[in-house]
């Protein structure tokens, strides 16, 4: 399984999830930058502005045969609503940031008298003022937003590589559930087999009921198991459905390959906290919030010491004259000067510090955490791929041998059967647990920090092949 790959899909794919806005090409710009650190190939990173036909031939295409990891994440971020709207957020923020660069419209004001008797003219005063204080906090009020934005922007970048992380985590775990379905039938057929050997042997005399019951009771929970196991794969399927955005007939697709064993080469393990750090979408989106409070700080300060000041000019006609002239209107802060404002804003910036300080150790430990859990994860897969199974599987080939020889019974036969599934089972849980736990250390590589996954634990008990009835 190429973990690589789905990454690259997302970039490729990030632009077709909301459209073409000026504001995606940023969140494409700042996932190339952490791909190409992360020795990953941005050649996949191309600008598409397709319609909603194109969108859905090329959904089409994919779901059109068998789809592995790959093809899942390029469905998700094809398709999956929820990021549609991550990706529509950013362009909310785009808007506030165009709108913090504006400057507040003039306000005009006309008036006019009319004379109650005689013939005088109505007398008519024109005014034009504009906010020069709004005008002087132009540019803090654009910072503010420019730091909003970023933010924005890499929360937008957030969702598309959890939604690839969470697509990657539940195709690992489909394929897995449908390895365990193949293996669970096996071992129904094996408790069968042994149950009607029982059965066999009772009726000749040389077993009592009681072993027979045994058989049979362990062929029927077996064949619970095989029913759970079954379930357990139509649940994987919905929840990938759900992260796909399928509905309909849609939902019939198929899967190909299983899961692959542990990878020859492993993520950067001795620089895996620097480099974590590095990258850390939350710190980055930490790092802006930071910012913009401080500009708010400074914002908020301006305007305390420049309240609401207003210029422009003041044009009146009376007795058939015109007059014109400046205007000047000022607010007098005697008794409110923004302390309570600024007040709140120091307060703000001073929980986000402390939350960014937290933070910064929580990826610390998380990163570390990843990657213990990844190292015992890859030993443990490798140990019971080339020592416990090849192990199992040398039991069956001896007991078979023993079998033909007429110097075992079937009994025998089928426990060495049943412990060598068991076996294989293990491998199944083992390699998921393995690939769950890379993905998640790849997804803190990638600058997103996930909780590390809990390890199964699943290990075979095999069974007594020296004993009998």
């Amino acid at each position: 399984m190429d973990t690589r790959a789905p990454l690259l899909a997302a970039l490729g794919l990030l632009a077709a999830c909301a459209g073409p806005t000026a504001s995606l090409e940023g969140v494409r710009d700042l996932l190339d930058d952490r791909l190409q650190s992360a020795h990953l190939d941005p050649a996949h990173l191309q600008r598409r502005d397709s319609d909603d036909d194109e969108l859905a031939s090329d959904l089409n295409g994919l779901l059109g045969g068998p789809i592995d990891a790959d093809a899942a994440v390029q469905i998700a971020l094809l398709n999956n609503r929820g990021l549609r709207a991550s990706m529509t957020e950013l362009d909310v923020a785009l808007a506030d940031l165009r709108g913090a660069r504006r400057v507040r419209n003039p306000d005009a004001e006309i008036s006019a008298l009319f004379p109650t008797e005689g013939n005088e003219s109505a007398a008519l005063e024109f005014s034009l003022l504009v906010d020069l204080s709004d005008l002087a906090r132009v540019g803090l009020r654009a910072g503010v937003a420019d730091a909003e934005y970023e933010r924005a922007r890499v929360m937008a970048a957030a969702a598309a590589l959890d939604l690839a992380y969470e697509t990657r985590i539940a195709f690992a775990g489909l394929l897995a559930a449908q390895q365990n379905v193949t293996l669970w039938n096996e071992v129904v057929v094996t408790f069968r087999a042994a149950w009607e050997s029982a059965e066999a042997m009772r009726e000749a005399g040389n077993v009592p009921q009681l072993d027979v019951a045994q058989e049979h009771a362990l062929y029927e929970e077996s064949r619970l198991q095989l029913a759970t196991a079954e379930l357990e794969v139509l649940d994987r399927r919905e929840d990938l459905n759900v992260l796909l955005g399928l509905t309909g007939a849609q939902v019939d697709w198929t899967t190909v390959a299983t899961l692959a064993p542990p990878a020859t080469s492993d993520p950067e393990l001795e620089t895996v906290e620097r480099i974590a750090m590095d990258r850390s979408l939350e710190l980055a989106a930490g790092q802006h919030r930071l910012r913009a409070l401080t500009r708010r700080v400074g914002l908020e300060r301006t305007r305390g010491a420049l309240p609401a000041l207003h210029a422009g000019v003041l044009a009146e006609r009376a007795a058939g004259e015109w007059e014109i002239g400046p205007v000047l209107e000022v607010e007098l802060p005697l008794f409110d000067q923004g302390q309570g404002a600024i007040g709140r804003v120091q307060a703000e910036l001073a929980m986000a510090l402390h939350r960014y300080e937290d933070l910064a150790i929580r990826v610390r430990s998380g990163v570390r955490r990843a990657r213990n859990r990844y190292v015992v994860a890859r030993e443990r897969a490798n140990f019971i791929r080339e020592t416990l199974v090849p192990a199992r599987e040398e039991v069956l080939r001896q007991a078979l041998f023993q079998y033909n020889a007429m110097n075992m019974g079937v009994f025998q036969l089928l426990r060495a059967k049943r412990s060598h599934v068991e076996a294989l089972q293990a491998r199944v849980m083992a390699e998921r647990d393995y690939w769950v736990a890379r993905i998640a250390l790849e997804q803190i590589l990638a600058g997103r920090l996930v909780d590390a996954p809990e390890l199964s634990g699943a290990m075979p008990m095999g069974g007594n092949e020296g004993g009998g009835h």
